[in-house]
């Protein structure tokens, strides 16, 4: 199972790095003793990918297009997991209408330009702060 560790796990990684561990592993220690979160890319965003999207294919059935937008989704729901402390409450955020990004939602500002992405990871960084 791969999970996003919530703090430095000695032999395993550091806060905020995705590892893959036994699942026996995460159910019965990581998981309950909130040093990772699950790392699993949801149903919803997958949901959201509009469309074929133009460029290389891969053997897993997506392009290169496409792989880059999920990996930005991981790399954001994996910020916004260390930033909120739960990759619910994460998810959630992600899909909220945020003022300080003019009413649009984090996961449709992650996949436009480097300046929107840049807005998003800037608004995480300010809750994470305290300054939100």
């Amino acid at each position: 199972m791969d999970v996003i560790l919530q703090k430095d796990v000695e032999h395993l990684g550091r806060s905020g790095e995705v590892v893959k561990v036994d699942d026996d592993l995460a159910r019965t220690y990581l998981l309950p003793s909130r040093l990772a979160v699950p790392a699993d890319v949801t149903s919803a965003f997958l949901r959201n990918l509009s469309g074929p999207i133009p460029g290389r294919q891969h053997r897993d059935g997506l392009d290169s297009d496409a792989r880059l937008e999920i990996n930005s989704f991981r790399e954001l729901l994996r910020r916004a997991t260390v930033v909120f402390g739960d990759s619910k409450a994460a998810e959630e955020w992600m899909h909220e209408e945020i003022p300080s990004l003019g009413g649009r939602q984090p996961i449709d500002m992650i996949r436009g330009s480097e300046q929107e992405q840049e807005r998003v990871y800037t608004i995480l960084g300010r809750i994470e702060a305290g300054i939100f």
